[in-house]
């Protein structure tokens, strides 16, 4: 099945399975209207670790203002939740770092270079 990129006005992307030919000219996402963008690279073709949503570092939805607030607080770049899984959107490896360290988390996924907790 193709993976279809939609994104709302605020910039912030999904992406989604549909059959060929199935697929709607605008999703929801977080309650807001995303249109189906076609200039939009696929974050399956890019860097495994950029835009994708990491279980790994999700909380409870309900945890979501306090932890955006701790990251803020720590000097953290804005994170894009979901709200309805707690997952958040890592934009790279930097990114994905930057939330460890401000969680306190050791990433034991990460190459060389990335927060190990030392």
């Amino acid at each position: 099945m193709p993976l279809y990129t939609y994104t709302t006005k605020d910039g912030v992307s999904v992406d989604r399975f549909y059959r060929m030919g199935e697929a709607p000219e605008s999703v929801r996402l977080a309650g807001k209207r995303a249109i189906r963008d076609y200039t939009a690279r696929s974050r399956s073709s890019a860097d495994p670790h950029q835009g994708w949503d990491h279980n790994k570092l999700a909380v409870h939805p309900a945890q979501i203002p306090k932890l955006k607030k701790l990251l803020r607080e720590r000097g953290c770049r804005e994170t894009v939740f979901d709200h309805r899984t707690g997952s958040c959107y890592v934009e790279g490896r930097k990114h994905r770092r930057e939330i460890c360290r401000a969680r306190g988390l050791v990433d034991l996924d990460g190459g060389y270079g990335d927060w190990t907790g030392r």
